[in-house]
């Protein structure tokens, strides 16, 4: 008899943690939806735009680093893509092959700066959602070594 009402205590114990920390993943939290309208952003089930998410991202040093980095190649890549065919095109009357080239390559560099770009953005989402779960007391973020992003090993 005994023994079932610890498993129950256990078991009620380990869901109301689970319930917490649920909770608190929602709030704290930022995730992408992608939509008919293009990517939004959610954190505790109100949904921003890319725009808005930077005062977000401005909370933490590494994720605001991170955004910035992902601003600065998103303006790279448009430029790349908008420039290149603008200055080709002015090099056509004097040399055609310098127009393919500098058309191709422009293509390539705004095509490498907007993946670059989406890979920095989530990023910077991965380590703030990392770094707000910490400041909350996140049960699973304590068990890192010194920002090394290993996690320790259990003795038993």
């Amino acid at each position: 008899m005994k023994k079932y009402i610890v498993t129950i205590i256990t078991v009620s114990v380990l869901f109301a943690q689970n319930t917490d920390f649920e909770t608190q993943y929602y709030y704290e939290t930022i995730y992408m939806q992608q939509g008919f309208f293009g990517q939004r952003y959610i954190k505790g089930g109100e949904s921003f735009p890319l725009k808005s998410i930077r005062k977000e991202m401005d909370l933490y040093p590494e994720s605001s680093q991170l955004y910035g980095k992902s601003f600065i190649m998103s303006m790279v890549g448009i430029g790349a893509f908008v420039l290149g065919p603008v200055a080709s095109s002015f090099l056509v009357e004097t040399d055609e092959s310098s127009f393919l080239s500098v058309y191709i390559g422009s293509l390539f560099l705004g095509i490498f700066a907007s993946y670059e770009a989406y890979n920095k953005l989530h990023e910077a989402i991965w380590v703030y959602n990392r770094e707000s779960l910490k400041d909350t007391g996140g049960t699973n973020i304590d068990n890192q070594q010194d920002n090394n992003w290993q996690w320790k090993k259990i003795q038993p």
